[in-house]
């Protein structure tokens, strides 16, 4: 089991569809579980961007578009333990035992989304919104 550190900031990574959803409903748990990942304090967001984006491709499966929620650590209730990922980003991956993280606990970071463009038929810009 982890300990939950107030030194420690938690994401969560989901497809952009699920922002309005998350916002209004808050994080819910696959059969009690919420899966995060989790960096001190001192990180940027900005700085991690290449961990959350290769946590979204290798663990979801979303290549050109996620969403990035902050958990507020006073939302986590649950015990917290390591996934168990054969990843390089695996100590940062962390599952809660819990079944939801209630809404006013979760706040939009941002999110990288694939901007198309006509130039030549050229589409494989990035936008990122953190």
């Amino acid at each position: 089991m982890i300990n939950k550190a107030e030194s420690k900031q938690y994401f969560h990574i989901t497809s952009s569809d699920n922002i309005p959803q998350i916002l209004l409903e808050g994080i819910k748990g696959i059969e009690g579980e919420i899966f995060l990942v989790t960096f001190p304090i001192l990180f940027e967001v900005s700085d991690s961007f290449q961990i959350f984006s290769s946590i979204a491709k290798n663990q979801i499966g979303l290549i050109d578009e996620f969403a990035l929620i902050t958990v507020k650590s006073e939302g986590i209730e649950g015990e917290i333990i390591y996934d168990s990922v054969a990843e390089l980003t695996a100590k940062y991956q962390i599952i809660v035992k819990q079944e939801i993280i209630k809404p006013e606990y979760v706040s939009l970071s941002g999110r990288r989304h694939k901007i198309k463009y006509d130039m030549n038929k050229v589409t494989r810009l990035c936008a990122y919104d953190f």
